[in-house]
């Protein structure tokens, strides 16, 4: 079981991480208005899958492991980069409070 889930945990980040890279790759070389719409769709895509992936993360890490929050916070830099602000001050929240556990609250 813990293989499979492992297997899968996998899989999923790697998309994740073709479509962020591939997003921020567009981004940076952005020329005209039509590769706006196609940017804005590999964001949506990267955003469905990271948020698909979330509740796997959840359960595979405990509440407060370091790479939970760093899921947390790609998720909220998606939903920032869609102009989700609610969902995206949520999941930074989610985010904080576990980076805040782990390295206090530096000023």
């Amino acid at each position: 079981m813990q293989a499979k889930r492992a297997e899968a945990q996998l899989a999923v980040d790697q998309k994740v991480r073709r479509c962020v890279v591939g997003c921020a790759w567009r981004r940076q070389s952005q020329v005209s208005d039509s590769n706006a719409s196609s940017l804005h769709q590999n964001w949506s895509k990267a955003l469905k899958i990271t948020e698909a992936a979330m509740p796997m993360h959840e359960r595979a890490y405990p509440p407060y492991h370091p790479l939970l929050g760093l899921q947390w916070f790609l998720l909220a830099r998606l939903q920032w980069l869609l102009r989700k602000t609610s969902d995206a001050c949520s999941s930074f929240s989610k985010a904080a409070a576990v980076y805040v556990c782990l390295c206090g609250l530096r000023l």
